[in-house]
């Protein structure tokens, strides 16, 4: 029996799941506006190549959320006040379906559904993830409702108990208030605002204009960190 590392085909692997997965959106996309927003602005301007690392792990939550979700097709991309948003599916609070729109087979209407794979541990309470709870809430102004859920698969487990390396999957409904939205989606507008002129003239924020709060850590994995300093 003869073994050889192929490092050929690995990259061949890697460069598909790349070419499938990855793209950058031309609009003004939501997910933009939810994150930094001198990072995303200067992924359009100074575009960097994807590394390995970042190929691998994203494909882990592409890969999870058609398995759990069980459909291949997006969601169609909604636009509202020039800003664009994608969801990852739909679910029927009535029958639990699970689909691409918003209108179910049984006469309910569907809410959205974000799906989530990540390596933080299960029992960090999910009103921790802000950008996640960030998200949804911009869906559902766009879709005009006030539900939506969140499934989040913690691949590591609970990391406190001895048998907390198995996967575990979370779920989570979410009832938001009409002023909540209201008030996110006035915030939404001024960073669009903000980030077409980074776009425009090249100038950054500050972080503390650029960064929403509680998402300082995002600095930590930015490649553009220097220029921000």
């Amino acid at each position: 029996m003869e073994i050889i590392v192929d490092k050929i085909f690995q990259h061949k692997l890697i460069q598909t799941i790349e070419t499938r997965e990855f793209h950058e959106r031309t609009n003004v996309h939501s997910t933009d506006l939810s994150w930094c927003i001198n990072k995303q602005a200067l992924r359009k301007l100074e575009p960097t190549p994807n590394t390995e690392k970042e190929t691998l792990l994203f494909s882990v939550g592409f890969m999870a959320q058609r398995w759990v979700v069980g459909i291949e097709h997006d969601v169609p991309e909604i636009t509202v006040d020039g800003i664009t948003t994608t969801l990852d599916a739909l679910v029927c609070p009535k029958c639990w379906k699970v689909s691409t729109e918003l209108l179910c087979s049984c006469g309910g209407k569907s809410v959205p559904l974000e799906f989530k794979a990540t390596y933080q541990s299960s029992n960090r309470p999910i009103e921790d993830n802000l950008s996640y709870i960030r998200q949804v809430m911009s869906q559902c102004y766009v879709t005009n409702t006030t539900e939506a859920y969140i499934s989040r698969l913690c691949l590591m487990g609970d990391w406190k108990i001895k048998e907390g390396n198995r996967p575990i999957l979370d779920a989570f409904h979410f009832t938001f208030k009409p002023e909540e939205l209201n008030r996110w989606w006035a915030v939404m507008l001024e960073r669009r605002d903000l980030f077409l002129g980074i776009l425009e003239t090249g100038n950054l924020l500050p972080l503390g204009v650029a960064l929403l709060p509680g998402q300082e850590y995002e600095c930590n994995f930015c490649p553009y960190k220097d220029r921000c300093k």
